[in-house]
């Protein structure tokens, strides 16, 4: 159906239709017409896509956001075409590329963290415009777990409340997450969310792609970052060269980037992030990576 599909919109014969891989939300397939390289994605989502579309106004040498040929909707789900970007996965390098790759993703960071919002507005995730619907950081940290329109998990609560696991470690995070926020400044800045995801590609010493804009959200730069400092367990070689290390000290060096409560901004993250992942394990019913990302999080409150 794909092979058909694309010949009939490129009005040309497509060869090396192969799998790339597939997410939570999407599949993605690598082709080529006359030569050249492409990728599809294929999602009952449109929002993602879309999302994808805007971002390709804040793509830079620094931040290299993949153009996209065709966005539309066909056999009752929706697709993307991009031209083909060589590349590893970031987190799949070996460990002299990984660190000859260091000083390309401090600039990528440095670049989100410069994105111009001035035609943007409000907190949160925002939509194929470029619009939010929270009016701060805090309203939106706080809600974002909840039931709310245009959620991906919806009911995760509800089978949380019914498991074996519980509501107890949850509700103690989130009440420490609340605490945490009454000292945490409204920061407004463009996060992309899901950099450790499959969705930085790189070549030796260069990030050739930022993909799948799906997460992103305006609100504290740092959240980027810590997604590196909360799951650096989980990488090994990332742990090995300090590299959320590094990251942090970049920021804390960026003449730019706004250094209010670092520490209770930076633990703020941090929570969400792991109430985040029993969310969304809750919502899959993974409880054995549900309990782990509750207690590995609980650790962290020192």
């Amino acid at each position: 159906m794909i092979q058909r599909f694309l010949e009939a919109w490129h009005g040309a014969p497509v060869t090396n239709l192969a799998l790339l891989g597939a997410g939570a939300w999407s599949r993605a397939y690598r082709f080529e017409v006359a030569g050249s390289a492409y990728v599809i994605r294929w999602s009952q989502f449109a929002d993602n896509f879309e999302r994808d579309a805007y971002a390709i106004r804040y793509a830079s040498r620094d931040l290299p956001v993949p153009q996209m040929t065709a966005l539309g909707e066909a056999h009752g789900s929706y697709y993307a075409i991009s031209p083909f970007v060589e590349g590893a996965f970031f987190e799949d390098l070996a460990m002299g590329d990984l660190e000859a790759t260091i000083p390309s993703l401090l600039r990528l960071l440095r670049a989100l963290r410069r994105v111009d919002l001035s035609e943007t507005h409000g907190f949160g995730f925002w939509d194929r415009q470029g619009i939010a619907a929270y009016p701060t950081w805090r309203a939106f940290v706080l809600d974002d777990k909840n039931d709310s329109p245009g959620s991906l998990i919806i009911g995760w609560r509800a089978k949380l409340e019914a498991s074996s696991m519980g509501t107890i470690n949850y509700d103690t995070l989130r009440a420490e997450l609340v605490d945490t926020m009454e000292r945490v400044p409204d920061i407004r800045g463009l996060v992309h969310s899901d950099l450790l995801n499959r969705n930085v590609l790189a070549t030796p010493g260069r990030i050739t792609a930022l993909l799948d804009w799906g997460s992103s959200f305006y609100g504290d730069p740092l959240y980027d970052i810590a997604w590196f400092v909360f799951y650096e367990p989980w990488y090994p070689h990332f742990g090995a060269i300090n590299l959320a290390r590094q990251l942090l000290d970049d920021y804390r060096a960026d003449p730019l980037a706004d250094q209010r409560e670092i520490d209770a901004r930076l633990r703020c993250c941090l929570l969400d992030i792991g109430i985040g992942s029993i969310a969304y394990n809750a919502f899959i019913e993974n409880w054995a990576n549900g309990e782990e990302a509750a207690s590995y999080t609980l650790s962290l409150l020192g």
